[in-house]
């Protein structure tokens, strides 16, 4: 089995090696926002200064290790409490689209008790119930405290989400590599300046970040778990791929790359168990919600006529650049639920036969320079409407704003700085190094392989891969490590424990 487990762990850092060297590169290279050199050499900026603090954390190592609880305390509250101001500061006057249908819809089932006025919409795009219905919850919850300012507690909601993702980062971290690199993920966050402004941005990506990350960081801890422990460990991992799911499918893949891990590392009995606690409180969150939702707001055959195929954003990832375009709406909006699924599917082969091999590469090569080459992660389609109030922020993170292109140039390089870490491990553990750490980041890298595969067959869309953005984060921390022990710019851990044996031998001879 332990030769089985190893060589699946090479085949799967080879594969995200060589895919995300490939995404790395277009996304650096053929950015749509910025000019290659401009970029580079920025991201080259931000390498260098996140060495220099790395370098720093561990020459006092100590002392980071003494008050990492209060660090995480502090920073967690001062992010949080930027992320409030600042997205608050950012209210519009009236949110459209996807994004109005979710605040909206939330809102407006608090105040009269259905969201009647968007059933039309909801009959198309049921993928957006999940996260109106979770807004709902913390709207009606501050309605019975008179508040109804739904913006103000949909950015409180959503900083919430935010600052958790963060702190659950930093403490896989801690779990992995110890205080230092826990710190440093709180770096990673801090030098983000689109985690400052993203509580404004109430939609799926956002209100979803925490889940991927919280149910790794759950099945970490089920490790360290016996007993009836364990199984409740097990039922969170389930409840939270429960909610995390209805926000965005896509939270499901996490899920799916720990199910890999457990069935190569966990003994049968664990597996099954977890399956099962898994599966069974998805599907009961799942069927209630669907069994609420079609039994009292939703008509389940004007569903089946209306809904949206997941087909419908297959087929149009394979038009052009694979961008949305009111086109293929038109075509799947003119056909009946009879001959939908069948019609799309031969206009998805005939795309496919249309660009061939060669327009097919450089389809993905565009969809993954597009879909991870912007470090803003697209907040300002959730804030670019009529502001309440002109205000200075909006002309840095707003796009079409005087300065938004710094923002947007400063906010990417960070971002491709993190992707370039996260690469760096990924190839150390393809050539076998640092193997103490490969076996806990299979999950990680796999469920970021599994994310980019999907995108690439989904719209092209520069938000989409956020949500696993935090996942990203915590490779990173592991490729800076990886990076500073290479070049020998730090201690290597086991050198480390060899001093500090060394240490502790000799204070026992003198106290002999």
């Amino acid at each position: 089995m332990n030769k089985v487990r190893n060589t699946v762990y090479h085949v799967l850092f080879v594969m995200f090696a060589v895919c995300f060297t490939f995404v790395v590169f277009n996304a650096l290279f053929r950015n749509t926002e910025h000019a290659a050199p401009r970029l580079v050499i920025t991201a080259l900026a931000c390498m260098t200064a996140l060495c220099v603090v790395y370098f720093l954390l561990n020459k006092y190592r100590a002392a980071v290790c003494k008050h990492y609880k209060i660090i995480l305390i502090i920073f967690a509250a001062v992010m949080f409490t930027v992320q409030v101001i600042l997205g608050n500061a950012l209210e519009c006057k009236e949110l459209m689209f996807d994004v109005g249908a979710v605040n909206n819809g939330a809102a407006e089932w608090v105040e009269t008790g259905t969201f009647e006025s968007l059933y039309d919409y909801y009959y198309s795009f049921p993928n957006n119930l999940g996260a109106m219905a979770f807004l709902y919850v913390f709207f009606k919850a501050a309605s019975l405290f008179g508040i109804t300012h739904y913006f103000y507690v949909a950015v409180f909601v959503t900083s919430l989400m935010l600052t958790a993702a963060m702190v659950i980062v930093s403490l896989i971290c801690k779990k992995l590599s110890g205080s230092v690199d826990a710190v440093f993920a709180l770096v990673l966050f801090a030098m983000s300046p689109q985690y400052y402004v993203m509580g404004a941005s109430v939609y799926t990506d956002t209100l979803s970040m925490l889940f991927p990350v919280l149910i790794f960081y759950l099945y970490l801890v089920s490790k360290e778990k016996t007993g009836w422990k364990k199984t409740v460990t097990y039922l969170l991992m389930g409840l939270a791929a429960a909610v995390g799911g209805l926000n965005k499918l896509t939270v499901l893949i996490m899920v799916i790359a720990v199910t890999v891990d457990m069935c190569l590392s966990e003994n049968k009995r664990d597996t099954v168990k977890a399956v099962i606690c898994a599966v069974a409180v998805i599907a009961a969150v799942t069927a209630s919600f669907n069994l609420y939702m079609y039994s009292v707001h939703l008509d389940r055959e004007t569903a089946r006529e209306q809904n949206t195929p997941l087909l419908h954003w297959v087929m149009m990832g394979l038009k052009d650049k694979g961008y949305y375009n009111p086109s293929d709406y038109e075509l799947t909006r003119s056909l009946g639920s009879e001959e939908r699924n069948r019609v799309i599917l031969d206009e998805i082969g005939k795309r496919i036969d249309g660009k061939g091999f060669v327009g097919m590469y450089k389809l993905i090569r565009d969809k993954s320079a597009i879909d991870f080459g912007d470090g803003t992660y697209s907040i300002s389609d959730m804030t670019h409407f009529t502001p309440v109030k002109e205000t200075a922020l909006r002309e840095w993170v707003v796009e079409g704003g005087r300065n938004y292109d710094k923002y947007s140039m400063f906010a990417t390089a960070v971002h491709m700085s993190v992707m370039i870490l996260m690469l760096f491990a990924a190839y150390c553990f393809a050539f076998n190094k640092y193997k103490e750490k490969r076996a806990a980041l299979f999950v990680p890298y796999l469920a970021l392989l599994g994310d980019w595969m999907f995108l690439m067959l989904w719209e092209t869309n520069s938000r989409y891969f956020s949500n696993f953005a935090p996942v990203i984060f915590v490779c990173a921390v592991s490729g800076m490590s990886a990076m500073m022990r290479s070049f020998l710019l730090i201690e290597s851990d086991k050198n480390s424990v060899k001093g500090k044996k060394k240490n502790n031998s000799k204070k026992n001879k003198k106290k002999a």
